[in-house]
């Protein structure tokens, strides 16, 4: 080998040398970003037949397994769906169960035992105006609770036909997203199909990766990058899917969003959530369902559902139990010989928010207690009317006493369902992000090994040009 080639191949090692270090100092600087890939150099041999003369770094390429990543997809979307969840009717138990405890359940049994002391002093002052207190006391925690639970609801999205709130707010970053991934596709095909080596867009790769992951949080998506390096990404609907980012095509042909839309079809003036996908290209708007149990759009659509089933719930029981008191008066005498009068008063439609109950009469000797006229110390009807809290008027097969503890119960045991299912979908995730980690991310050990190993072979390679040009220098002294 001549000192001509031999001086090429060291000032290639040289050169790769350096090059492989400027990865490795890359990757010690983004060892906290999480949305950065691990970068490796690869050295490639420079041959002329079976001569080796010199070497050079071909590529540099990230520490990407595109079946992880997926799979960290799929788990994020479902944590994010979980917590979210758990989160918002968490909110519905603090409402009906404040400090642990029971209002509804508590304001009921209040009444129960006016009514049971009402039966033995029937023409005692005091023990009706006991009542009356203990029906105001059940009215005002039903009124309470539900106008708290209508709140809630409308934190969500607002009962109007504009539906502001934490739902829309989640959609617009979603499509914000979706746009900005658009961008990142089409600056990532125009670097790596133009004069520049793919190495040169990575971090935009990361961007991008970033941004996907993004997505998922809010639903649930599946990726796949084209063979042009764009990433195509689809929505998971309930049944099927539809095409969020097409990278099929370069331009873009526009960024397809969703939309939420309030649906008041009944004309009950109680408004549900709908989702409906709008299509750049083709100019429509259809209603889609989102993935069971996938990202967080998805969680508040559900939340919100399950807030109007308690509130209806909690309307109807109102209904029953006003009925059913109201029946039992009218069945009894008060203390002026007269046919009892309606103690509650309820809408006739369920409201959309507001009062579900009022008490009509103030008046204490409006109280039929009796069942017969002429006997103002006769409790027998008041009895009766106990007796329907307790077993004689059932909803939903419980009694309505037992029922104004099931409403909290239930609401619980679907609290304590979900925050199980949020630990095991957080333990899941962790395990993938873990997974991802040993593949993608930085171990700052192995990264410094590679720095000594790159050191020594650099000063070997300096040290091999000091040689040469001692020889050169010899040479010249020589002739």
């Amino acid at each position: 080998m001549s000192l001509t080639s031999a001086t090429n191949v060291a000032s290639s090692a040289l050169l790769s040398r350096q090059s492989q270090m400027e990865v490795i100092t890359s990757n010690v600087a983004n060892s906290d970003n999480k949305n950065y890939h691990l970068r490796k150099a690869t050295l490639q041999s420079i041959n002329i037949g079976t001569l080796g003369t010199g070497v050079y770094v071909s590529s540099v390429t990230r520490s990407y397994d595109a079946a992880l990543e997926e799979s960290l997809r799929d788990s994020t979307s479902s944590y994010n769906y979980q917590s979210s969840y758990n989160s918002k009717i968490s909110d519905i138990e603090t409402v009906l169960g404040p400090n642990a405890k029971n209002p509804l359940n508590e304001s009921v049994v209040e009444f129960a035992d006016a009514l049971q002391n009402l039966t033995t002093s029937s023409d005692s002052s005091t023990a009706r105006s006991a009542l009356i207190n203990s029906a105001n006391n059940l009215s005002s925690t039903l009124n309470s609770s539900y106008s708290s639970l209508a709140s809630l609801r409308d934190t969500i999205a607002n009962n109007d036909v504009n539906g502001n709130g934490l739902l829309s707010t989640e959609i617009d970053e979603l499509n914000n997203l979706v746009e900005n991934l658009i961008t990142l596709n089409e600056t990532i095909f125009t670097l790596e199909n133009g004069n520049f080596s793919k190495q040169q867009a990575l971090d935009l790769r990361d961007e991008r990766d970033a941004i996907v992951k993004d997505i998922s949080k809010y639903v649930d998506i599946n990726v796949n990058e084209e063979p042009n390096t764009q990433y195509t990404v689809e929505l998971n609907l309930a049944s099927g899917t539809v095409t969020l980012v097409d990278g099929t095509v370069f331009p873009s042909l526009g960024a397809n969003s969703l939309e939420l839309v309030m649906d008041d079809t009944d004309g009950d003036g109680i408004y549900s959530t709908l989702i409906h996908f709008n299509d750049a290209v083709a100019g429509t708007s259809t209603q889609i369902d989102l993935a069971d149990e996938s990202g967080s759009i998805q969680a508040l659509v559900d939340s919100r559902d399950y807030m109007c089933e308690v509130m209806e719930d909690l309307y109807n029981y109102t209904v029953s139990f006003a009925n059913a008191i109201n029946t039992a008066q009218a069945a009894g005498f008060d203390l002026n010989d007269d046919v009892g009068a309606a103690l509650f008063s309820v809408p006739a439609a369920q409201p959309a928010s507001g009062n579900i109950m009022g008490v009509i009469i103030s008046d204490p000797n409006k109280i039929a207690a009796a069942s017969v006229t002429g006997q103002s110390g006769n409790g027998t009807n008041a009895l009766n009317m106990w007796k329907d809290i307790n077993g004689n008027v059932i909803y939903n097969g419980k009694s309505l006493l037992l029922y104004s503890d099931q409403i909290l119960s239930d609401v619980s045991l679907e609290v304590s369902n979900s925050a199980r299912l949020a630990e095991t979908a957080e333990t899941v995730k962790t395990m993938y992000e873990k997974a991802v980690s040993a593949v993608s991310g930085i171990s700052m050990d192995e990264e410094m090994v590679n720095m000594l190993e790159v050191q020594r072979a650099y000063q070997a390679a300096s040290k091999m040009v000091t040689v040469i040009d001692e020889m050169i220098e010899s040479v010249i002294q020589m002739a």
